[in-house]
């Protein structure tokens, strides 16, 4: 079971949003969606800085989604001890999940201007999603109850970011999530906002994602082939593969060789949920201390014909079972 947490921030003295009504489509839309049981969904109000780091400990949740406002390279605005504005900058919040990066596979930044802050936490997480402009208050609703619909079906995250954005609509709302003093208003017309509007998703370096034809059964592969200056270094690999009977991930180090690393598994069933490759080279340490190493390894995942590659290799245990 994936774990949602939802972090809602509407301060005293900015413009008010409907985040209560964000909340409630969402949950509506996952209640009502044929893999429900595959998720747990929690909300938490009025948010303060430390309460993003109890919600990670507490619940250790896949999934986090915050809503509110943003002030772009200022950062997020939640409330302080008194309900009164406090923006938390780009550079904390990236180092805050960074900490839980074993556990977040998806943040999701549904206030104006976070693409700032997507950018910088996607060097830690697989998916961030931020918005590039000001966003209108029902947009952001539209896009978020499209996203999770879409996860609600069985599709993986980048497909569901699509039906997000497919849901998008022009509306009459000017209410957006920039922040303003409350009962102010920007002079900016809908069609100017909603032209300019655009959700960002951002995916982390080394990370494959695939989805095999519902009807094959049989060998599937995953190819990784490195940067050249990371060939013939030790690498983390981590495939992670959903079913219809739980979670499963196949974790391990290998020295992948400059020709590529071609790991082959079998798919013994019709489901057609995505399989997830994320590939991390390892610092070297030297007796002057680590030096770090860039990923720009491409990874690719597909069935039926293998690719030619240096090395082959079959994966088809120590496959472990994931609970959330």
């Amino acid at each position: 079971m994936k774990k949602i947490v939802i972090l809602a921030s509407n301060p005293q003295g900015t413009s008010r949003l409907r985040l209560d009504k964000e909340v409630s489509e969402i949950y509506e839309g996952l209640q009502r969606s044929q893999w429900r049981k595959h998720f747990d969904i929690e909300s938490r109000w009025a948010v303060r800085p430390r309460d993003i780091h109890r919600a990670l400990l507490d619940i250790r949740p896949q999934i986090v989604h915050f809503c509110g406002h943003g002030e772009g390279d200022a950062g997020l605005v939640l409330e302080n001890n008194v309900g009164e504005l406090q923006l938390v900058g780009t550079a904390a919040l990236s180092g805050l999940f960074e900490l839980f990066a074993d556990s977040v596979e998806c943040v999701i930044l549904n206030a104006c201007y976070s693409q700032k802050q997507a950018d910088v936490i996607t060097q830690h997480i697989n998916y961030v999603i931020g918005m590039n402009q000001a966003v209108q208050d029902p947009v952001a609703i539209d896009f978020a109850v499209g996203f999770y619909d879409g996860l609600g079906s069985g599709l993986t995250i980048k497909q569901a970011f699509e039906i997000g954005l497919a849901a998008i609509q022009p509306n009459s709302s000017i209410s957006t999530r920039k922040l303003i003093p409350e009962h102010s208003w920007e002079n900016e017309t809908d069609s100017e906002a909603q032209s300019h509007f655009m959700p960002i998703l951002r995916t982390k370096a080394g990370l494959g994602e695939y989805t095999d034809p519902a009807n094959y059964i049989g060998t599937v592969w995953t190819q990784i082939i490195p940067e050249l200056s990371n060939a013939n270094k030790r690498h983390l690999i981590t495939i992670k593969w959903a079913s219809l009977e739980g979670f499963w991930q196949w974790q391990q180090t290998r020295v992948i060789p400059e020709g590529g690393l071609l790991l082959c598994y079998q798919k013994r069933n019709k489901d057609v949920f995505p399989r997830t490759t994320i590939v991390s080279p390892l610092s070297e340490i030297y007796e002057d201390g680590v030096v770090s190493i860039s990923n720009a390894t491409k990874v690719i995942n597909g069935h039926l014909e293998e690719p030619a590659t240096a090395f082959r290799e079959e994966i088809n245990s120590k496959w472990q079972e994931i609970k959330y």
